[in-house]
């Protein structure tokens, strides 16, 4: 809905997802991004938190809390949400995934690569992670055989995966 400017539409339908529902945190989510890409940045860090005392840990929530901050331009306070959620949580690979983008999109990119290099500690074969560094490396025409072993890896673990596909 969202993409055919039927915004309001989405978060009717968003926000009337009820609490106890498995995909609450989702939805809440979505409708924080919403709410912030419309520039309403003071209704989606109330819906945003307000969901976030509900599900604390849920990854969707604490990267649509960050993307508030950031699109407000208070990059600052953006990373911070990140960096609080990887002191809870410092094994999540969403977590570290989601913050890893944002340094991405604001052009800090060595950063990026620093934040997500940790998956591959614990999960040497998680696809999204090789995918994202190899893909940021390659990108900045650096560490090119590293980027390309760790490409060919991706492929061979997830060879239906666009995304993967896309940076091979």
């Amino acid at each position: 809905l969202t993409d055919l400017n039927r915004s309001q539409d989405a978060l009717r339908v968003l926000l009337a997802v009820p609490e106890q529902d498995t995909s609450y945190g989702e939805a809440r989510a979505d409708a924080t991004e919403i709410l912030a890409r419309a520039g309403a940045f003071k209704r989606a860090l109330a819906m945003v938190r307000k969901a976030l005392v509900k599900r604390a840990t849920h990854t969707g929530l604490i990267a649509s809390h960050s993307l508030t901050f950031e699109l407000s331009g208070d990059l600052k306070t953006a990373r911070t949400v990140f960096r609080k959620a990887l002191v809870a949580q410092p094994k999540s690979i969403d977590i570290r995934l989601s913050f890893g983008a944002m340094e991405e999109r604001l052009g800090q990119s060595r950063r990026a690569v620093r934040i997500v290099e940790p998956v591959l500690d614990d999960s040497p074969n998680e696809t999204r992670a090789l995918n994202f560094i190899a893909y940021s490396l390659a990108d900045r025409g650096v560490q090119l055989r590293r980027a390309g072993r760790m490409l060919r890896k991706a492929v061979r673990l997830a060879p239906n995966d666009g995304y993967i596909l896309d940076s091979y």
